[in-house]
């Protein structure tokens, strides 16, 4: 994790073409018809990739200015990323539709993409949602992010979430947004407990926290281990479970956590989803106590 803060953003019109892309290889991979070839080629029956690359709003986030770097990466790892966005995607909108009717261009929303990475799950966020103001935040100041500038509801601060700066952030960017929505994708070590503290501290300016966790180091781990391996479990479940119970005891009933969840459809064996909600949902719908991951 690296230290200081630096930002990006600004707006572009909606329909300017990825000048990388058309001029160093023709746009093939700024385009729909490529991905979705590659979808059927590699994973024909994934629902999420198939689901992505029909929404409305991926040609023209395929055609990102700037972003013709990105695309042109390691396709298998692109690919899983993308389900992991997807993934993300889906329970960002579900938690909002719980939360109360929102409008569906996310108007008034902010959300943070915790140790985003390049912000793949970012721009995913930010087409899918384009009222709704998407926070990168990362502690790598060595990415090309030019992308990044270029959307206007899509900001970059470059910062260690270890940092108390980082609660700072969280307060003052979610100040006056009508829901905020605190995410981390495929965390490891101590950032999973790290993103819950900061939850859990922040009080009622999160709404929600998303986190799907890669691994735990330090004792916390070393407790999984054993218990995987006492009780011939999965360590992965008990990762999620031990995360899950400890959230819950933060929160001492200042919020609600969901049960973990597998989501067969991400292209990682790490596809366990952790959620919390201080916005009540509506009747009908109760979150469960937590429980181990099947």
């Amino acid at each position: 994790q690296g230290g200081g803060e630096a930002q990006a953003g600004a707006g572009v019109a909606p329909d300017a073409l990825c000048l990388e892309c058309e001029e160093e290889d023709g746009s093939v991979y700024c385009t729909l018809g490529f991905w979705q070839d590659e979808v059927e080629r590699r994973h024909p029956a994934n629902a999420h990739l198939q689901a992505l690359f029909a929404e409305a709003w991926m040609p023209e986030l395929l055609r990102a200015p700037g972003s013709g770097r990105l695309w042109k990466g390691h396709r298998r790892r692109l690919l899983k990323e993308l389900s992991e966005a997807y993934a993300m995607l889906l329970r960002v909108r579900r938690e909002r539709g719980a939360a109360s009717e929102r409008p569906a261009d996310g108007a008034g929303s902010v959300l943070f993409d915790v140790c985003s990475g390049k912000g793949v799950a970012s721009l995913v966020l930010a087409y899918a949602l384009p009222s709704a103001r998407i926070v990168m935040v990362d502690s790598d100041e060595g990415m090309n992010l030019s992308y990044v500038r270029m959307r206007q509801n899509l900001s970059f601060h470059q910062l260690d979430v270890f940092k108390p700066r980082f609660e700072q952030l969280l307060a003052s960017e979610a100040a006056g947004a009508d829901w905020a929505c605190v995410i981390g994708t495929h965390l490891c070590g101590a950032l999973s407990p790290r993103l819950i503290g900061a939850y859990v501290g922040a009080g009622a300016v999160l709404d929600v926290l998303l986190l799907s966790p890669c691994c735990l180091k330090g004792w916390l781990g070393q407790a999984v281990m054993r218990e995987a391996k006492a009780n011939g479990r999965n360590k992965y479940s008990v990762l999620l479970e031990e995360l899950s119970v400890l959230l819950d005891s933060m929160l001492a009933g200042s919020a609600q956590v969901g049960a973990p969840e597998l989501d067969l459809e991400v292209l990682s064996p790490v596809n366990g989803f952790i959620t919390a909600r201080r916005t009540r949902p509506p009747s009908g719908a109760p979150i469960d106590p937590p429980r181990a991951a099947a």
